[in-house]
């Protein structure tokens, strides 16, 4: 039983390593040479044309993606930068080489600040896509941000959790202020997989409240499901930078 613990382990750290290995890489390959150069590395891969000129401008990153599917996958993310949306591709290797398989983009208004990352949310074996700052609603005095969790699902990206993260509002003439932030928390979870735990801070007006809420995988729905929001003990002023 030892050996073979110890064999898993093993086997875990050695694909952690040749995974790190092809990240650094594919990195370095896509964000070296000219603009030029860079163009028709992307286009090589299945970008469109001009989706490939507009994201060789940019310092790009490629990630290799664990999923159920028998081909590597992997995951290309191009941040905000000249223009107001990134990009996220979905990729598989083929007999040719890397292919995009599908493509996503998320809206960078007013601050740039789309991100992502990886986390194993449903199963250990298998890593989600997360996504802070994808903004969904803005007009004047009005900024709406989402949390996005994203799914690799027969060679598509497929979105299981879609909540709210920032929201700046302001009124004119009335000079009403609303603040709404959101930070999101990854929750081991007797089951295997981990819970989604967020900690909201509203100032509406000056007045502060902090609740908490989880998101857990619900295999028969396929989605996140959200409990109900629990208030989180006494507020005071020194909580309001947390809302900002």
């Amino acid at each position: 039983m030892n050996c073979l613990v110890l064999g898993c382990f093993a086997a875990f750290l050695l694909t952690n390593v040749l995974s790190s290995a092809q990240s650094l890489q594919m990195n370095r390959w896509l964000n070296t040479g000219s603009e030029k150069e860079r163009t028709q590395k992307l286009i090589s891969l299945g970008i469109r044309d001009d989706q490939a000129r507009l994201a060789a401008g940019e310092d790009v990153l490629w990630r290799p993606i664990r999923s159920e599917s028998q081909s590597g996958l992997a995951v290309f993310f191009v941040p905000c930068g000249s223009f107001e949306e990134s990009g996220l591709y979905l990729l598989e290797e083929g007999n040719k080489g890397w292919h995009v398989e599908d493509r996503t983009g998320f809206d960078c208004h007013y601050d740039d600040s789309v991100s992502i990352s990886m986390a194993s949310v449903r199963t250990p074996n298998v890593d989600d896509i997360l996504v802070h700052h994808e903004c969904e609603e803005r007009g004047t005095g009005y900024l709406e941000q989402h949390f996005n969790v994203l799914v690799v699902e027969s060679g598509k990206f497929k979105i299981i959790l879609n909540v709210k993260e920032v929201v700046n509002e302001s009124g004119w003439p009335e000079k009403s202020e609303f603040r709404l932030r959101s930070k999101f928390a990854l929750v081991p979870s007797r089951l295997g997989s981990r819970i989604i735990e967020e900690t909201r801070c509203t100032d509406d007006n000056g007045r502060i409240s902090v609740r908490k809420r989880r998101f857990r995988w619900d295999e028969s729905a396929l989605r996140l499901i959200p409990s109900k929001f629990v208030s989180v003990g006494a507020v005071d002023n020194k909580s309001k930078p947390s809302c900002r």
